[in-house]
Order: C-alpha cells, then structure tokens, then sequence
C-alpha cells in the first residue's frame, strides 16, 4: 500500500508539472479517482479474461501486460482530457 501511495505521488507530480505542464481545479481528486478506477479495472478485466480463457501462467502474464497496456493509454486520455486540461 506504501509503495503505491509513494508511486502514485510521484506519477501525479511528474504529471502535472512535467507531461502536461497545466494545473487545473481539483486535480488531486481527480487523479486518485481515476487512480482507483483504474485499478478496478485492471483487477477486474484481467480475472475475467483469465478465467474467460482458463489461462495458464504464462497466458495470465500476456493477459495482465495486454490490460495494462490498454488501461494505460485510456489514463493518458482521461488524464489530457479532463483531469490536466487546464480548466
């Protein structure tokens, strides 16, 4: 729990002063809810196709990489669009 705190602080302000360079109202609150809905998703879609699939191992690492990987690029928006959009 720890390291996530400290991982999460550390992606918010590289963020906000140097991905998007824009600060806007609530930006905070906003990030640790897109950070919790995020991680909701990730646990929740990778147990689905995991069992949707009887994955082995090796499959449930492809699976998790795959989720991670589509997760990630729907933060970055999320993240440009509505939290970091300057208004």
């Amino acid at each position: 729990m720890t390291a996530w705190l400290v991982s999460g602080s550390y992606n918010y302000l590289l963020n906000r002063h140097l991905v998007f360079a824009k600060a806007g109202q609530h930006t905070v609150i906003k990030y640790i809810g897109l950070a919790i809905v995020q991680a909701g998703l990730a646990a929740a879609l990778t147990e689905m196709l995991v069992m949707l699939f009887s994955a082995s191992l090796n499959l449930e690492t492809v699976i998790k990489v795959l989720v991670d990987l589509v997760l990630f690029v729907f933060s970055y928006q999320v993240q440009k669009r509505w939290i970091f959009n300057g208004n």
